[in-house]
């Protein structure tokens, strides 16, 4: 079985079309159509349902593309990890944060990391749960490394706990709230809230603390943007909730005034995909990520953290 067999049957099991597919592989149909007939012969199953409207995958098909993805994956990675052994790391890193953590770990760790591996092309995302899930993008294979709260589905992935904060009641500078004052989860029922949509893994723990105390919470506004909740709490339309490392910038210039929920902490967990190896550069950006929020913790700019 050909390594190249594979990436044609993906490719057609992807367009769904043998002639498109064969336009996008610059090679002829019928060549094509011989290659999908071997490796049919070879494996001795059917793996298209064809039709005059294309091809669809069989149960067959469908297993393949699973085992396929996966081996090519692995494919890729052993030849990264070999070019890597002997050479400066390279090839694509891609990595997904929460936007709680850009300031204090993400922009820090991308600096750093293009500083030391040029040769390696970064791609970061911010994912938000409720408009991007990460773990779901290493679980597709879309991503190498996240960082996600450990409340959310992790069981099919490998994952570390990677830091733990206080969430904060955030509100306006004449609110006078202080970090060395903690508040009582009770406190929020009595403010009006902006808070993110769900299934937002930071609203989800809000809700379900409240509902578990019995405690109604007065939702005056919605946004799914980090910059929105502190706008809307600066521009005086409510309080709002937010690990200390999502508002501590807005709290150093005295934007915003901030206070622990007692009880309440947010544990994110840094995740990769169980069935594939970090590439030499991925485990690079693993092990920097980790130092910077330790560098950060231990010279006193994240207040709240424990690692």
């Amino acid at each position: 079985m050909k390594i190249k067999s594979l990436q044609y049957f993906l490719q057609i099991a992807e367009i769904g079309s043998l002639t498109q597919a064969a336009t996008v592989l610059y090679i002829a149909q019928p060549a094509l159509s011989r290659q999908m007939q071997q490796l049919e012969d070879e494996l001795g199953v059917t793996l298209f349902n064809r039709s005059e409207r294309g091809v669809t995958l069989t149960d067959a098909g469908r297993l393949l593309k699973t085992k396929a993805t996966s081996l090519l994956r692995d494919f890729d990675s052993l030849s990264q990890d070999m070019r890597d052994a002997f050479n400066e790391p390279s090839g694509t890193v891609t990595v997904a944060m929460p936007p709680s953590l850009f300031h204090l770990v993400t922009m820090p760790a991308v600096r750093e990391y293009h500083r030391t591996y040029p040769k390696v092309s970064l791609r970061m995302f911010e994912a938000m749960s409720a408009v991007m899930n990460a773990w779901s993008m290493v679980q597709a294979g879309n991503a190498d490394l996240a960082v996600v709260t450990n409340i959310e589905p992790l069981a099919s992935l490998e994952n570390e706990p990677f830091v733990t904060e206080a969430l904060c009641l955030v509100g306006p500078p004449e609110a006078k709230l202080a970090m060395k004052t903690p508040v009582e989860l009770s406190f929020l029922s009595s403010l009006p809230l902006v808070l993110t949509s769900r299934p937002n893994s930071l609203r989800l723990m809000i809700e379900a603390a409240a509902a578990k105390a019995r405690l109604p919470l007065d939702i005056v506004m919605e946004t799914n943007s980090s910059r929105g909740l502190l706008g809307s709490v600066e521009a005086g339309l409510g309080y709002t909730a937010l690990p200390y490392s999502g508002c501590y910038q807005a709290l150093l210039r005295k934007q915003i005034s901030a206070a622990p929920i007692a009880g309440m902490q947010v544990a994110w967990t840094l995740i990769r995909a169980r069935t594939q190896s970090l590439s030499t550069a991925a485990e690079r950006m693993r092990e920097l990520l980790i130092g910077t929020a330790r560098s950060q913790i231990e010279s006193g700019l994240w207040l709240t953290g424990q690692q």
